[in-house]
């Protein structure tokens, strides 16, 4: 079916479809089910001004190290666990002791089922073994490509459409703040925050968004041992400059000059 016919039928936003069917191909629809109905829901997360400290303690159970998306599917793991091993009432006060809403998290099931029902009716391979980094995080590029940023300075970033920014406090990634980020979302409140965020290699980009790259080609010249024209290829992504210095075969792109 095309593309649009597919994200058509999801009840989801047409970036978080896109991940979904991009998951699919990619062998990681398990996870990316997880993650997509947890961004589509009010984060279940709580954090109450009087016990910001006791909440921030109990939710780094959860966290993952370089990726605020997989500290979804592990909140998610350790709920459901529990949901099947406690009471109702035993449960309720699991969340509660973790600072977890308990009915954001009945919402967040409720819209899981709802995804993995359509990916069923759609045909979508669901897979069974555990997916890898690389693989569902090139899944959630599919969705927010746009939303990829570069290391400028220390803590500053430089995103695409020149913003500026930095990685929100309450990030597991604040700390130790990696080259390259993609965001859920980039919000202006104090300042320019990159929220919901993971690191990810700049490689992984362009195989998934090649409409919307921009190449330009410089310093032709002649290689004799290959016997051919070669030159330095630049990417752009919505003018960030995501690939420098790669040198490719300038026959096909110039073959008069060539």
């Amino acid at each position: 079916k095309p593309i649009g016919k597919q994200l058509a039928r999801f009840p989801v936003d047409p970036q978080c479809a896109r991940m979904l069917i991009a998951a699919s191909q990619s062998d990681c629809l398990a996870e990316l089910l997880v993650i997509v109905s947890a961004i589509s829901v009010q984060d279940p997360k709580e954090r109450p001004h009087n016990h910001k400290q006791a909440a921030d303690t109990a939710h780094k159970v959860f966290q993952h190290k370089t990726s605020d998306f997989l500290s979804y599917i592990n909140l998610y793991q350790n709920a459901k666990s529990n949901q099947k091993a406690l009471t109702q009432n035993k449960y309720r006060k699991w969340c509660k002791q973790n600072f977890v809403s308990y009915q954001r998290i009945q919402e967040w099931f409720d819209i899981h089922r709802q995804l993995k029902s359509t990916c069923q009716q759609l045909k979508l391979s669901i897979n069974q073994k555990d997916s890898h980094y690389e693989n569902i995080h090139q899944a959630i590029l599919s969705g927010i490509a746009s939303h990829i940023a570069i290391k400028d300075e220390k803590f500053d970033y430089l995103g695409t459409r020149n913003r500026k920014m930095r990685i929100f406090p309450g990030s597991t990634l604040f700390k130790k703040p990696p080259k390259t980020i993609v965001a859920l979302e980039i919000a202006e409140t104090s300042s320019v925050f990159a929220r919901t965020v993971a690191k990810i290699e700049l490689s992984w980009v362009e195989p998934w968004v090649q409409h919307l790259i921009s190449k330009s080609y410089g310093q032709p010249s002649w290689k004799q041992k290959p016997g051919l024209v070669s030159a330095i290829q630049t990417s752009n992504l919505y003018g960030l400059n995501i690939s420098a210095n790669k040198r490719v075969n300038y026959c096909t792109i110039d073959p008069d000059l060539s």
